[in-house]
């Protein structure tokens, strides 16, 4: 049925695209920006993704924050069903062997467009239905019902007539979306017009670079000179201002006043459009506009506090798809459904982490004594059990790590480094 489906909406990339008017029975987009593109509209976006490489990159990275974190299933509770349940879950999202790209198809496409589709080819399993894969679909062929805002597929045997969606067929990604608009919000909206003038004006560019500014030709005609000739005085300025030539009567002078030029005028126009991409996309900016280490350190704070929100942003709007997903499985598989296991992707740990880490590092400059046991525990690592390998320090390289046998004699060295560099408590440890 999953491939059907996908043949389907194959079929629709050849057919007369649908044009967004009063009489559809549809919601439709609030994107102004891709809504007077007519014709596969949302490929627009993929055209801006394309032909700039630092929005690409900048993009590329938000959604990366967010893929690189480790994930979990946890149980609905500690009874032995919930258990296995999850237990099942974890395991066949684990053998997907897409499943990193499955995220970034996910929140990528809902990032760039607005909102994402995925269409779950299904496949038995050891007698239960499992997802085989994920497969991304052209937002281009999907509306949502104005009444019931349920997402809707565009028929292929009536080109403007739209039907529902098969169930547990398509998981949807919304960026911001609102009560009017179940489409989401695309970043690339309001990078449009930043995106066009980087690439479309880069023509003025090269004039402004050239003169440093747009100069203002000062025209001078004689007393007795005809209305006729004026005029023509005029229309070689103006050329002039379009062209950078003219074309006068030897009688007529044209004056320009005298100007400083900018060679750097076009990196600097790149550079701010850049860093306003930046700042839209990941909410930083790379100066603080203030030479006092104060103020560098406390827009460093701003700006990881701004990291940190949209990454947890992000990864709240994985896991809301992903355990629609899962709901899909338990509703297919079990008769008896009580509470759902819930796919957790672990940013929180990274916060705290990142918290723990500066605590630990504050202690040992204030010679406040902390046991390894307790540091082990706030940066969420097991200590080595007795026979385990365990990490040197090399003393030589202090960046590198070896790992070393437990009972040779370099231990006591490694000792007696920590000891110096760390006031930790090493009578404490296992």
């Amino acid at each position: 049925m999953a491939g059907d489906l996908l043949k389907r909406i194959q079929s629709l990339e050849s057919a007369e695209s649908f044009y967004l008017n009063a009489f559809t029975d549809t919601l439709a987009d609030t994107d102004k920006i891709i809504t007077i593109k007519g014709s596969g509209y949302f490929t627009y976006y993929d055209e801006m993704i394309d032909a700039d490489a630092v929005l690409a990159g900048l993009l590329d990275t938000r959604v990366d924050v967010v893929t690189a974190l480790s994930w979990i299933v946890e149980p609905a509770s500690d009874d032995k069903m919930h258990i296995d349940q999850a237990e099942w879950v974890n395991d066949i999202l684990s053998n997907l062997s897409q499943f990193k790209n499955y995220e970034e198809a996910i929140l990528g496409g809902g990032l760039r467009n607005g909102f994402s589709v995925q269409l779950v080819n299904w496949e038995l399993v050891d007698g239960k239905y499992a997802p085989l894969e994920l497969i991304s679909c052209s937002p281009d062929y999907f509306k949502f019902n104005p009444l019931t805002y349920e997402l809707e597929f565009k028929s292929n045997e009536l080109i403007y007539t739209w039907e529902p969606v098969d169930p547990y067929r398509f998981l949807v990604l919304s960026h911001r979306p609102r009560y009017s608009n179940p489409y989401g919000v695309s970043l690339l909206r309001s990078l449009f017009w930043l995106w066009w003038f980087k690439h479309y004006g880069f023509m003025w560019w090269m004039q402004a670079a050239e003169r440093g500014a747009v100069v203002t030709p000062v025209g001078s005609y004689d007393e007795d000179a005809t209305p006729e000739e004026v005029e023509t005085l005029k229309l070689a300025c103006k050329h002039f201002l379009g062209n950078k030539y003219i074309v006068k009567m030897d009688k007529h002078t044209i004056d320009f006043p005298a100007i400083k030029t900018d060679p750097t005028l076009t990196e600097k126009l790149i550079s701010m459009i850049n860093e306003d991409m930046r700042f839209r996309v990941e909410g930083s900016v790379l100066a603080s506009g203030t030479s006092s280490e104060g103020g560098t350190r406390a827009l460093g704070q701003v700006h990881d506090k701004r990291s940190q929100a949209r990454m947890e942003s992000d990864a709240k709007s994985v896991m809301v798809v992903i355990n629609q997903l899962i709901a899909w499985m338990m509703e297919l598989n079990f008769a008896q459904i009580t509470d759902l296991p819930k796919f957790i992707i672990q940013y929180e740990l990274q916060k705290e982490g990142q918290e723990a880490r500066a605590n630990l590092e504050t202690a040992a400059k204030l010679n406040i004594p902390i046991s390894i046991e307790t540091a082990a525990k706030e940066l969420q690592l097991p200590l080595a059990k007795k026979g385990e390998e365990i990490i040197k320090l090399s003393p030589a390289t202090p960046s590198m790590f070896d790992a070393v046998d437990p009972d040779a004699e370099e231990v006591d060295e490694i000792e007696e480094l920590l000891k110096k560099n760390f006031p930790f408590n090493l009578d404490e440890t296992s």
